[in-house]
Order: structure tokens, then C-alpha cells, then sequence
């Protein structure tokens, strides 16, 4: 790490939390991906007003900066592809405001989901923050506007933001807390999905759902496609899963080994007894007809699409390069088949999921990080991908932020979004050194 850092930092935070060691910088080099770039250091405030000074000194020594919470993403988010410093904000966790009666709470971005939920004991949850067991922290979900299985019922994160406080790397305080409906919510609008290339965001104030009674069926397809058939099924004979994930193939045989199924569905119910009975029994009168391979029934068991894809990955021992995209449900048909044909063309392996009911496909390009030709054809085909998405009427980044993988495929297909965001950009950060590379690839986009 170059010496005039190490000082410039030490003055702010102190020697104690600049991190700089070889195994340190590995271990903030890497998102759930396994994809990976080296930082030239690792700063670990544990104060709102040390994050401003940071970025103020980052603004005036022209450094580049990465805000990183849990690194649950899959896209590249919180990977410092330019180098500079990593701004680790697992320390700003503190509870500053928490009403058990309505399921609201203040804190910091480093409080992690499972936390939260725990402090406001069984009857609330957060629907947004089902990956990981709850790992993931609640401004990492604010700055990505991260989406879930349940998504179809409760929205995008954004929906259960009511407030938030964040700095520029000018040093700029915005301070939205306490607005609710009415409010300037545009403002919290423009941070919220931003994916931390604006403003970082030092304090959220966030009002979760109450936590509903959930039964979620496991059903082995022989074919990912028979799932969409299933839902059109479910829907006309008035069944409305809160959530249909669909394992393609390529995720259980990479996870659990050789299958005979051709796809994993898991349909969740919630609500009343009464209404979950009511909808598993229309589920189970349609299954007469489609007869899966197995039939499992999971009680109380909320969704979680990224487990089994980082299950897959681990196993695997390699990295993957992501594609995210919301797209009309009616494309799905065609667009499954030819994710399997691009693979095929390049030669790769794929992890695939996709949340029928959101139109929401999310698809890993399997590569060896020392193989530099493996690497070169996961990149090509997931460019494919992202271009095929974007064709097809798709929402890049959709849950997940378009973050590295997808910034080239946003610039080139939505170029008037790209050019919108880069007028954003010089407001906010003119020194373009917060979270470079992320949502467009290059400085003005």
C-alpha cells in the first residue's frame, strides 16, 4: 500500500483499522461470486462522521473508493475493480431507534438481517433478507434495492425503507430520516438502488412486515419449463403462491450430484392456516395431473434463491460471472432454452435460477480463476446473456444491482439510463471515486 496512504488514513481512523496485510486484502477481494480483485487497503470505520472523512479525503487525494457490508453479492458489487480502498461498514451496527409495537428500527448499514429480526423478537422479519440464513446487512440490501423469492408479495427493498442518512464523497451530509409518504421521497429514491456509486449510506430507518405463517412445497420436475406451465395452472383455479423458485438442473447436479430431475420448484404459501390449506389444496389437486418426481411439504421454511447457488459454487471449488434480469413471463420459455444453448456455445457451465412469478432469471457462468481461456468464454457468454435480457425487454440487475457484470450490457443497451446515470454521478461524486466500475463500466459512462 502506497505510504502517503497509510498516512492520509492513519490520521482519520488510526493505524489499528487500516488493514493492509496480504491475507486481509485477500479476504475483502471476493463477493459470493468467488470473483476476485485486490484492494490496496481496508479501512473499518465504526462512526458515521469517520465515513465522511474518508470519503472527503479520498475526494482530495484521488483515491478510489468500495463500500462493502456482508459481500452477499453475486454481481460484483462490493469488489474494488479499480484498486484504492475498501470501506468496510460492518462497524456502524449500533440500534439508535427501535419500536417493537410497529417493527420499526434506526441503525447503522453493518446491522446484519438476522440481527435485526432479533431484536424485535419472532413477530416481524424482513422479506427482503431471506439469502445467507439473514447474513446480509441492511445497507448493502438499501444500497442494491435487493430483491427475494417473496418479492412478488412485498415489494423490493425500497418498500420498507422509510428513512436514511447518507454522505457524498464530497462530504455532503443527505439526511432523510423521519419523512414517511409525502415526504421528498424521491430524494431517498435516487440513493436507494444506486448500489453505493452515489453516496454511501450511513444510517437506515427501516419498518418491517409482520411475520406470516409459511408452507413451502419441494416438487422435482423432470423439466424447468413444466414449471410454467404450473403456475398458469395454480393461477386459473385461484392459487397465488407467495413465491415459485425454480433450481434448473445444472444447480442441483453441480450441488447434490447427477439427478434425474430436470428442475426443483419450491412454491411457498403464507398467510393464515386457512389460506395456506386452501392454496396447498389446489396445489395438491393440480400435482394429480402433473406428477412430479417427489412431493415434499416444508413447514415454515422461508425461501432463500442464493442458497443453493453458493452451495453450488462451494462445491464446485470456482467462480462465476452472474446475469440478473426481470423480464416479461411470457419470454421465459424461449429465454430458458437459450441460456443452455449459449452455454453450450461457449463451453461453460451454468447455475441457474428463476423466480417464475417475478419473471426473474438469475444465471452463473461457472469459471477456474487460473484459466485465463475458461475465463475469457465465462465473460463472452455472460455478455450473451445480458444482451439476450436486454433484447427480450429484461430489467438489468433486477434484485441483485447491476454491479460489474452487467455495467458493459447496461451502457450498450440503455444508453439514455447510462447517460442519466452519469449526469447523476457528477452531482454526487465528480471525482468519480466511489465504487468505479459499478452500473456503468467507465467514468461518464
Amino acid at each position: 500500500m502506497p505510504e502517503d496512504l497509510v498516512k492520509i488514513l492513519g490520521k482519520i481512523l488510526g493505524d489499528d483499522r487500516i488493514l493492509s496485510d496480504e491475507i486481509s486484502l485477500a479476504t475483502f477481494s471476493f463477493d459470493a461470486s468467488n470473483v476476485r480483485q485486490m484492494p490496496d487497503a481496508v479501512v473499518r470505520p465504526t462512526s458515521e462522521e469517520e465515513v465522511g472523512e474518508v470519503l472527503q479525503a479520498a475526494t482530495e487525494h484521488e483515491f478510489f473508493v468500495t463500500p462493502r457490508g456482508a459481500a452477499t453479492s453475486l454481481v460484483g458489487g462490493p469488489i474494488p475493480v479499480e484498486g484504492g480502498v475498501v470501506l468496510d461498514l460492518t462497524g456502524l451496527d449500533e440500534v439508535f431507534e427501535l419500536d417493537e409495537e410497529e417493527g420499526t428500527v434506526e441503525a447503522g448499514p453493518g446491522l446484519r438481517v438476522k440481527e435485526l429480526e432479533e431484536k424485535l423478537g419472532g413477530d416481524f422479519f424482513l422479506p427482503i433478507g431471506l439469502a445467507g440464513g439473514g447474513s446480509a446487512t441492511i445497507g448493502g440490501l438499501a444500497a442494491t434495492d435487493a430483491a427475494s423469492s417473496l418479492s412478488v408479495s412485498y415489494g423490493t427493498m425500497r418498500n420498507f425503507v422509510v428513512g436514511l442518512r447518507a454522505v457524498t464523497p464530497a462530504g455532503r451530509w443527505i439526511d432523510l430520516r423521519g419523512y414517511q409518504a409525502g415526504g421528498p421521497r424521491f430524494l431517498m429514491d435516487s440513493i436507494l438502488g444506486s448500489e453505493g456509486t452515489l453516496a454511501v449510506i450511513t444510517r437506515v430507518t427501516i419498518r418491517l412486515a409482520r411475520r406470516p405463517q409459511v408452507v413451502t412445497h419441494s416438487l422435482d420436475l423432470l423439466d424447468s419449463l413444466d414449471a410454467l406451465a404450473l403456475l398458469s395452472e395454480l393461477a386459473e383455479r385461484g392459487a397465488r403462491p407467495a413465491a415459485m423458485d425454480v433450481f434448473h438442473r445444472d444447480v442441483l447436479e453441480v450441488a447434490e450430484g447427477e439427478q434425474e430431475a430436470g428442475a426443483r420448484a419450491l412454491i411457498t404459501f403464507t398467510g393464515t392456516s386457512e389460506c395456506i390449506e386452501s392454496n396447498s389444496k389446489i396445489l395438491r389437486e393440480v400435482l394429480e395431473e402433473f406428477k412430479p418426481l417427489s412431493h415434499d411439504v416444508l413447514d415454515g421454511q422461508l425461501p432463500d434463491r442464493n442458497e443453493p447457488i453458493i452451495r453450488a459454487i462451494k462445491q464446485a471449488k470456482q467462480a462465476a460471472i452472474f446475469v440478473s434480469a426481470a423480464l416479461p413471463r411470457s419470454t421465459l420459455r424461449d429465454i430458458i432454452p437459450e441460456i443452455d444453448r449459449t452455454a453450450s456455445r461457449y463451453r461453460v457451465s451454468t447455475l441457474t435460477v428463476s423466480s417464475v412469478p417475478l419473471g426473474w432469471v438469475t444465471v452463473g457462468f461457472l469459471f477456474d480463476p487460473l484459466d485465463d481461456k475458461l475465463l475469457g468464454r465465462a465473460v463472452s457468454a455472460s455478455q450473451s446473456a445480458a444482451e439476450l435480457f436486454a433484447g427480450n425487454g429484461g430489467v438489468l440487475g433486477f434484485g441483485t444491482g447491476i454491479g460489474r457484470t452487467m455495467a458493459h450490457a447496461f451502457a450498450k443497451h440503455r444508453p439514455e439510463a447510462a447517460a442519466a446515470f452519469a449526469l447523476l454521478k457528477k452531482v454526487f461524486d465528480p471525482a468519480w471515486i466511489l465504487n468505479p466500475g459499478k452500473i456503468v463500466p467507465t467514468r461518464g459512462g
